[in-house]
């Protein structure tokens, strides 16, 4: 199903501004809550739990290489587990059959444990911390 995102009365400033306006323009969004790539990330921690590497092959252009990896991310979003993904040419492989160009390596991660990592390892984690006005 498709959502309104905007709605546009071709009028500056408010959407509703003016009598005369012509008429609304809605956008529709038809991506945003696409469940398509949900499944794969429920099999990699159905089956394999958090922290395995699975990989999807078999893709032949750079283009949908972006939209697999895209799609996977949105589904962990939706299923509220954090995801490591990339993109990588193929190297010959005989899995993905004489037309595969690329794959997409993908990782999932519990949340929490993604939330540390990425605090310990942003620029400055080793420093001290920044003693507020009258603590020192």
């Amino acid at each position: 199903m498709a959502r309104i995102i905007r709605r546009d009365t071709g009028q500056p400033g408010s959407a509703r501004a003016g009598a005369g306006a012509p008429e609304a323009r809605i956008r529709y969004v038809t991506r945003a809550r696409t469940t398509s790539f949900d499944h794969y990330v429920r099999q990699l921690v159905e089956q394999r739990g958090f922290g395995h590497e699975w990989t999807y092959f078999g893709l032949e252009t750079e283009d949908r290489a972006r939209e697999v990896r895209r799609g996977l991310r949105r589904g962990a979003t939706h299923l509220g587990v954090s995801l490591r993904a990339f993109w990588e040419p193929c190297r010959g492989c005989k899995l993905g059959g004489p037309s595969c160009r690329y794959h997409v390596h993908f990782t999932a991660f519990h949340p929490e444990e993604a939330r540390t990592h990425a605090a310990k390892h942003r620029p400055g984690a080793g420093r001290r911390p920044i003693a507020k006005r009258g603590e020192r």
